[in-house]
């Protein structure tokens, strides 16, 4: 499975023990600031994408038993990023946290967060196809390890763990610091949330698709999907293929028995056309021809499939 979490754009550091100046640390808070501002519109458009798969009659089944679980990341998540917004605007900065007790409820507030969010991604095996169940099982335990909000603490560790890196987060974030540096480390934690919500959306926005989910593809298979489920006659689409098998070389791609252009540098290969016909739903035949290691010929099929509404 392809990592699903974004590579954090901006890096908080101190040298030498002493923190950074103001200014610095004021254009750390406006990169962080932009960072938010593109996270929360990629989520938006990602929850969007999957509330109108709802309206999709090629969705709907899977959109349907995967809204639980869609729910229950925003459940978990939206009272946490209010919490954090809250705090962001209070002024003066020595007024937030300034217990112990405020420090730790803070904690447990986020603590409670990452435990639901991964107790939803336990709960998705269970409604999934007995065969899917270890690949998934899989996708998850990958999906823990790369989580970016409270990276390296997993809520089922031992106590005397838990106690530990709360210790080593409290002195890191918020020991000492001044208001310049709390407020930023605050955006860094609404970030590091962000993009946890970020990847979890991702994954069901790939297995609610038109196309078969990840957990239905194999290592010796391809997908493929076109990138908008729903289209209008005369509009412009664009097939995307991938995961092709591994360790092969390919020799011929078609789609519907036409030859259509090489992959590009991340496996992908994007095909667009124009949706032409009344409405209905519609396939694309899709060909692979491979190469073995041993020189032999691999050949899969697949379908992709859209929908050209009235």
């Amino acid at each position: 499975m392809r990592k699903l979490f974004l590579i954090p754009l901006i890096f908080l550091f101190t040298a030498c023990g002493n923190l950074q100046s103001k200014k610095q640390l004021d254009v750390i808070r406006e990169g962080l600031g932009r960072t938010t501002n593109y996270l929360s519109g990629s989520n938006e458009l990602i929850s969007w994408k999957l509330e109108n798969r709802l309206w999709d009659p090629i969705t709907k089944e899977k959109i349907t038993m995967w809204s639980p679980v869609i729910n229950s990341i925003r459940h978990a998540i939206v009272p946490v990023l209010n919490s954090i917004d809250s705090l962001s605007v209070v002024t003066p900065a020595s007024k937030l946290l300034s217990t112990r007790k405020e420090t730790r409820d803070f904690f447990n507030q986020l603590f409670q967060c990452k435990t639901s969010l991964f107790a939803t991604l336990d709960s998705i095996p269970g409604f999934l196809p007995e065969g899917a169940r270890k690949k998934v099982e899989e996708h998850i335990a990958q999906l823990k390890v790369e989580t970016p909000f409270l990276q390296g603490l997993d809520p089922a560790s031992s106590t005397d763990a838990i106690e530990k890196w709360y210790a080593d987060w409290t002195d890191i974030h918020f020991n000492k610091s001044s208001s310049q540096f709390f407020y930023s480390m605050l955006a860094k934690i609404r970030n590091d949330l962000l993009m946890t919500e970020n990847g979890l959306l991702t994954y069901c926005e790939i297995n609610t698709a038109g196309g078969r989910s990840s957990y239905e593809v194999s290592s010796d298979e391809i997908m493929a999907m076109v990138d908008r489920e729903t289209i209008r006659d005369g509009d412009t689409a664009t097939l995307k293929i991938s995961t092709f098998p591994f360790n092969t070389r390919l020799l011929q791609l078609t789609v519907d028995g036409r030859p259509v252009r090489a992959p590009d540098d991340n496996g992908v290969v994007r095909h667009g056309f124009i949706a032409k016909g009344k409405p209905g739903k519609y396939y694309f035949s899709i060909k692979v021809i491979c190469l073995t290691p041993g020189g032999s010929r691999f050949e899969k099929s697949e379908r992709a499939a859209y929908f050209i509404e009235p």
